[in-house]
């Protein structure tokens, strides 16, 4: 059969082709820029109607299929049934209600005095029974043996023969049509070039580092930065990043990435946590120590530790000044010299009496872990503590 070309045209997935959507780079200077770029493109296809089998149901003939079906008849029948029943049977019975009267009369007195006789009426009262006739309702119950017609419901099923002619479906194969994808070229889609800018915050204490950072575009116009060699020597740490977007045109659309990272040293990490803690002194207000191994010079990385002074009460106890943890702003770096104030933790002023102090300090890895662009080199930080106790009276 001649083919057929429909008037329509179907997109399907996309395909990335040109465009550089990945660069990596390295902080030979505190600020680098690159540029991604990534098109997509789409697959255009036509569809065409090539010959083909088809089917259809055809009915031919018919076929006679009979069962048993059921009718149910019922009928009313009479049965009698016999028995005895109670029935009230009452009757009025007299009896005398009596109560007491009191019968009054006007009787007449012949009275006479030196004035002379004259007739004087009186009140007589007698006092008199009078009954009456009231009837009550007696009722007991008799028994009367009595039969009666009971209608009864009886039903049966009847059986009928039921027939009915059923059409014969054959599955007929005809000659057709049917439509298939056509791929006919590709258009692009979009087009994303993304304008990205990385500042080194810390450059003026690491220098120039040779460990490759990669920038990736992805599809929908993100981008993810990630170490190149996720074992390095340093951590790596988005500090901050902002975004925007703009639509040049329908197939063309302009972002920009503004970085912000820190690189801490893994080696200074672990200068750090070996070191030994020197020249405690303890004054009224605050504590003071150094870092006898590492040195001077700024060190990135967060810091965390824990602070417990004692004053001895007697021989075996004491008063609990301070115990509590504290973070990297509680120290304040001049030099080699570590400054932590007791105002934070609720003291003032110490007494001028002898203290017992334990001083613990390490890295926070917590803090150290957000938005790490290696954590995989997170297995070369050594995690101990640095930890000294000493006994002193504060300075005033």
């Amino acid at each position: 059969m001649k083919l057929l070309a429909a008037a329509f045209l179907m997109t399907t997935a996309f395909a990335q082709t040109a465009g550089n959507p990945q660069a990596t780079f390295n902080f030979g200077q505190a600020q680098v820029a690159v540029t991604l770029d990534q098109k997509e493109f789409e697959t255009i296809y036509r569809t065409d109607q090539v010959p083909s089998t088809c089917y259809r149901d055809e009915i031919q003939g018919y076929r006679t299929e009979c069962h048993t079906e059921y009718d149910r008849i019922c009928n009313t029948r009479y049965e009698r049934e016999c028995g005895y029943r109670t029935y009230p049977v009452c009757q009025r019975v007299p009896r005398n209600v009596c109560h007491t009267e009191n019968v009054c009369r006007t009787r007449i007195d012949h009275v006479c005095s030196s004035r002379g006789c004259a007739d004087v009426p009186r009140r007589e009262c007698t006092p008199t029974q009078r009954c009456t006739t009231e009837y009550d309702n007696v009722c007991r119950n008799e028994s009367r043996y009595e039969c009666r017609d009971v209608p009864r419901e009886v039903c049966e099923n009847r059986p009928r023969q039921a027939c009915r002619d059923i059409p014969n479906v054959v599955n007929v194969a005809y000659a057709c049509t049917r439509p298939v994808q056509v791929a006919i070229g590709e258009r692009l889609k979009l087009h994303t070039v993304a304008q990205v800018g990385v500042t080194l915050l810390n450059f003026a204490e690491t220098g120039a580092i040779a460990d490759g950072i990669t920038a990736q575009l992805s599809g929908a116009g993100v981008v993810t930065l990630k170490a190149a060699q996720p074992n390095s020597g340093y951590l790596f740490q988005v500090v901050s990043q902002q975004r925007s977007e703009r639509m040049v045109s329908a197939t063309e659309k302009n972002v920009t990435y503004t970085f912000t990272v820190q690189a801490t040293s893994i080696a200074k990490i672990n200068a750090f946590v070996t070191s030994q803690l020197a020249d405690l002194k303890l004054y009224a207000n605050r504590l003071e120590f150094e870092l006898s191994t590492y040195g001077t010079g700024v060190f990135s990385a967060p810091l965390k530790g824990h602070l417990k002074v004692l004053r001895p009460k007697n021989e075996r106890t004491s008063y609990i000044i301070i115990d509590d943890d504290f973070g990297a702003k509680a120290l304040v770096t001049q030099g080699a010299r570590q400054t932590m104030m007791l105002k934070p933790f609720g003291i003032t002023t110490l007494q001028a009496k002898l203290h017992k102090v334990t001083l613990s300090l390490g890295v926070d890895l917590t803090a150290l872990k957000k938005n790490l662009l290696n954590p995989e080199a997170l297995v070369l930080v050594n995690t101990q503590q640095i930890q000294s106790s000493f006994e002193a009276t504060p300075i005033p």
